[in-house]
């Protein structure tokens, strides 16, 4: 990627040390004392500059710095391999974020053991943002099973494990919850600690307040950064763990288009989806195609959002609760279809859209809305995370979707997942596959 997109300048080996070493005793502290003098009187040049996005640390060694260097190493704490596997060996990281604050701020997270039980988080190399701007209300169409407030809170903790460096959140109460709000602000407050980068009680709807804070994060010089992005209260992380999200990241980090984008939930239909407008590719534990698709529940490269929220005009007064219907590709939604952005580009292919072949994300009260039944993807509860997870569940999961034909990505679709797609499924998971494939 270009240099303005990496958030590491190539760290001297006593920069990394610093980071990762742990607190020396009384007499290494002294130790350190006159190694620090001697490496002053050697000449030893240390700067520190801070980027823009404030990740970012430099540092500059002069030649006595490599003396003290050599004198320190015996009193530095190792550091674990499976976290800094590339210090190591040598290997120059060149993911986009500063890989030392990303792990100090994470040790500052509280842990919710409702949600997380059993539930280990593997090192990630790539992290991304969290953006979040939607309304919490108990006046729906649908009934509630819960309180929309307590699926929220529920939904939202299921993210606290991810690999996430910031959270951005923009959540508006009804008059209902007015009452809960300080609550709700002091849990996120001391359970994010400093990723909390932005809290307000109100959710964006307009293009002029997204230019904002496009405008406050710098979505014009950091296209490449990964931004998870919801206008949803209740799509659930429901993984195993995060090895698969982490591999997902690094495929959108490393792919060349302009426009990419990982989708996080609806499964069944996303994997369907991925074969109606261009022929699917399996890299791994994805699927990858080429299609528009901008609905708010899918990680983004910033580029995208800034074609989006900036680049794009919006008609005078457009307000949206959900940007899905901004862009409308025809191949996707039907020839019928009508973009509310009148001037974009509804016709060619936008962006390289990836799927997972294991399931990231559920949404709470599942899919019957679009015709698949409870009895296939059943819907989750506050007190049960885990989803039964044998050969046969785990396949109807999967392909829930594949009879469906009223719904607009599955009409005048005639794409079938493949059953290798279900073996790699299966191995993902760690399920042993059952004697037939048949789908």
């Amino acid at each position: 990627p270009p240099a303005a997109e990496l958030s590491m300048d190539l760290p001297s080996p006593f920069c990394s040390f610093v980071k990762y070493s742990s607190a020396p005793d009384r007499t290494q502290q002294l130790f350190w004392a006159v190694l620090l003098l001697l490496g002053a009187c050697g000449g030893v040049l240390l700067s520190v500059r801070r980027s823009k996005s404030g990740r970012l640390v430099r540092c500059r060694t002069g030649r006595g710095a490599w003396l003290l260097l050599l004198a320190m190493l015996p009193l530095a704490s190792p550091v674990s391999p499976s976290q800094n596997a590339y210090l190591v060996s040598g290997d120059v990281p060149t993911w986009p974020f500063a890989e030392g604050d990303h792990w100090q701020r994470r040790d500052n997270i509280s842990t919710h053991k409702q949600l997380n039980a059993g539930r280990r988080r593997p090192h990630c190399p790539i992290s991304m943002d969290l953006l979040l701007s939607t309304f919490i209300t108990n006046k729906r169409s649908r009934g509630n099973r819960y309180s929309r407030l307590q699926v929220f809170r529920h939904a939202l903790r299921s993210y606290f494990d991810l690999p996430i460096n910031g959270f951005y959140l923009f959540i508006q109460l009804d008059e209902e919850f007015s009452s809960q709000r300080q609550n709700l602000e002091n849990e996120l407050t001391s359970s994010l600690g400093s990723r909390l980068q932005h809290l307000e009680f109100t959710r964006i709807l307009t293009q002029a307040r997204w230019k904002w804070l496009m405008s406050s994060i710098g979505s014009d010089k950091h296209s490449g950064r990964l931004v998870f992005f919801l206008q949803n209260d209740d799509h659930v992380f429901i993984d195993v763990d995060t090895s698969l999200l982490c591999q997902g990241l690094m495929l959108l980090h490393s792919e060349p288009s302009k426009f990419k984008t990982l989708y996080m939930s609806h499964w069944p239909e996303a994997l369907r989806l991925t074969g109606k407008v261009s022929p699917p590719q399996r890299i791994g534990g994805f699927v990858r195609t080429n299609l528009t698709m901008v609905d708010a529940v899918q990680v983004f490269n910033l580029g995208f959002l800034h074609h989006i929220f900036v680049e794009l005009e919006w008609p005078q007064g457009l307000q949206v609760r959900r940007i899905d219907r901004l862009i409308m590709q025809r191949a996707v939604w039907g020839t019928f279809a009508q973009s509310l952005l009148r001037t974009a580009d509804s016709e060619n292919s936008l962006q390289a859209f990836f799927v997972p072949l294991r399931e990231l994300c559920r949404k709470f009260d599942g899919y019957m809305h679009i015709g698949i039944p409870f009895a296939k993807v059943p819907q989750l509860e506050i007190n049960h995370t885990v989803p039964v997870r044998s050969a046969d569940s785990l396949k109807q999961v999967m392909l829930a979707a594949e009879k469906l034909q009223n719904d607009p990505w599955s009409r005048g679709n005639n794409f079938s997942v493949p059953a290798e797609w279900v073996s790699v499924m299966l191995d993902l998971y760690g399920v042993p596959r059952t004697t037939s494939m048949d789908l």
